[in-house]
């Protein structure tokens, strides 16, 4: 029996044709990467930066488009990801001058 108001089509036999639906794609273009109003996909404005910085620039990108995943929380997470390299940075630089000190 089909649900009121369907427009189906039959195989040869009259029968209902059997339509697949395909759930959303998850993994090669998610919806929360693609919904930008610019219409570029996230991944090809990030895959040329640091990994930190290309991190926190998909959170910001994708805040609120998630299904489920709140605004703040994605905020948050882009916030770590800055942190973090900020902290790699500022270790590098630490690092550079206690190696030209050490060659003095």
């Amino acid at each position: 029996m089909r649900a009121q108001g369907h427009q189906g089509s039959c195989n040869a036999l009259g029968e209902a044709a059997t339509v697949t639906v395909l759930p959303p794609e998850k993994v090669n273009h998610p919806r929360h990467y693609n919904q930008h109003p610019s219409g570029i996909e996230c991944i090809t404005i990030i895959e040329s930066m640091p990994f930190n910085v290309g991190t926190a620039i998909k959170y910001l990108w994708r805040a609120g488009l998630k299904d489920g995943s709140p605004t703040d929380e994605d905020y948050r997470k882009a916030i770590w990801y800055i942190e973090r390299e900020r902290k790699r940075l500022n270790e590098a630089a630490a690092d550079k001058k206690l190696n030209e000190g050490a060659k003095s």
